[in-house]
């Protein structure tokens, strides 16, 4: 059965080839007496595609966790708007001076599991607390100094209060 239907098949293909030839094959004997008598052009061959460049990769971004909200350049120049409490994808020096002056944390913070969201979309891109992070500016003051900096601190040794066990609520 199969032998039968492959033989068909073959049977067809001919036949189509056939009619096929018959069409193409004036075809080319007119255009050739065309090209001798001048009354058609030369077939030429297509020229052969020139490399595409490649496109320069995009500069890296970093994910931070927004505490306050912000706007920033982008890489293209564009002003966006990163919410309070909604994650932010921004190029890598913006997303370390939100980290540095902490208008944002790192996704891995555990505040990011209680506050994500939790502001929903209610924002005023224009409220005076939008903090400019192209604005910002490295402070000029005098630097922190901690119990670690200071060995006054250290030798005060200063502990936490200690508020007593966490209150819990029940039903």
């Amino acid at each position: 059965m199969r032998s039968g239907s492959s033989a068909a098949n073959l049977s067809n293909v001919s036949g189509e080839a056939e009619i096929a030839f018959a069409f193409v094959v004036p075809d080319v004997h007119r255009l050739a007496e065309a090209v001798k008598d001048g009354s058609a052009a030369i077939l030429r061959r297509p020229k052969t595609a020139e490399p595409v460049p490649m496109p320069e990769p995009a500069p890296p971004t970093q994910s931070v966790f927004m505490l306050r909200s912000a706007k920033y350049r982008d890489n293209d120049g564009r002003t966006r708007f990163a919410g309070q409490y909604t994650d932010a994808l921004m190029s890598v020096p913006t997303a370390q001076r939100a980290l540095r002056h902490g208008v944002a944390v790192s996704v891995a913070d555990p505040r990011r599991a209680q506050l994500r969201g939790s502001r929903g979309s209610d924002f005023n891109r224009s409220a005076s607390d939008v903090v400019d992070l192209d604005a910002i500016q490295q402070s000029k003051g005098a630097p922190y100094v901690g119990p670690v900096d200071d060995p006054v601190l250290a030798a005060a040794n200063f502990q936490p209060l200690d508020r007593g066990p966490d209150r819990v609520l029940t039903p």
